[in-house]
């Protein structure tokens, strides 16, 4: 039975990322600690290195995005992956002045060569026609959130610039590409007829699930990574708490049951009754 789930938008993700951190690790739900600027040398080194493969993967996304406005046919949504195109390739220019900030010499060579390694983990997935590009815009857009909201839950060293950009700009453009993107797919297959959906569907998934395969050995480095540089925690939870986000994610696009999407649409129904 298909579900009718609200409309996905910033309240509605914080409301189920949350039931999943309260779920799987709720020692995250407590006050983020102070974040001051790296201190030494090595420390600007070690964040200058997270913050290299951060702009790398803003450029492998902005790479991959450019491929789909080629390959999908619907105009509105070509104009919306254009302004995810402007705003992946600004964030990837920041970071990478935010690196010179830290007294490193400019990154970008190296920013690029770090961007064709994404390439390689993804191979061709984002050039599969429009299911391949799909696959790729729900990996990178939707199915990373936990691994990049709960990394800064913990984090304590950062450029302080560059902190409250990311809190100010980056995650905000990073939310409404979601909110567009997944509008877009749920609508897409809700018009199909049953024996298309199903198809197509199948056909989504299976590289949805390529997909992580092949990103999870990076991902789980790229944690790793960013814990050393910023002084983060690891937290016994994370990995499970990004698991369940990604069945939720494709709970809502194919409008299958779930107690915890009703809860937290349930839960913005409520606050909004409130108001």
């Amino acid at each position: 039975m298909a579900i009718a789930y609200p409309t996905w938008n910033p309240e509605f993700e914080r409301r189920l990322l949350d039931r999943l951190v309260d779920r799987h690790t709720p020692e995250l739900n407590r006050v983020p600690p102070v974040v001051r600027p790296p201190a030494t040398f090595e420390e600007r080194e070690r964040i200058a290195d997270y913050f290299t493969t951060i702009a790398a993967l803003e450029v492998f996304i902005f790479e991959s995005t450019a491929v789909g406005v080629g390959v999908v046919e619907d105009p509105a949504l070509q104009i919306l992956l254009t302004r995810q195109i402007g705003d992946d390739g600004a964030h990837a220019e920041i970071v990478r002045r935010a690196i010179e900030r830290l007294g490193i010499h400019d990154p970008i060579h190296e920013i690029k060569r770090r961007a064709k390694e994404q390439w390689e983990i993804a191979g061709d997935i984002p050039c599969r026609g429009l299911l391949g590009f799909l696959a790729f815009e729900l990996e990178y857009q939707l199915h990373a959130v936990p691994d990049i909201v709960l990394g800064w839950k913990t984090a304590r060293i950062n450029d302080l610039k560059l902190h409250e950009i990311g809190k100010d700009r980056f995650l905000p453009e990073k939310a409404f590409h979601r909110q567009f993107i997944i509008s877009w797919i749920k609508d897409f297959l809700a018009r199909m007829p049953q024996r298309q959906w199903h198809d197509t569907v199948s056909a989504l998934l299976a590289y949805d699930k390529e997909f992580r395969k092949r990103r999870a050995p990076f991902y789980a480095a790229l944690r790793h990574l960013g814990e050393v540089a910023t002084g983060g925690e690891s937290v016994e939870g994370m990995r499970a708490v990004s698991d369940a986000w990604h069945r939720e994610g494709l709970a809502y696009i194919l409008r299958r049951p779930s107690r915890v999407l009703e809860g937290a649409a349930s839960s913005c129904a409520e606050t909004q009754a409130a108001i």
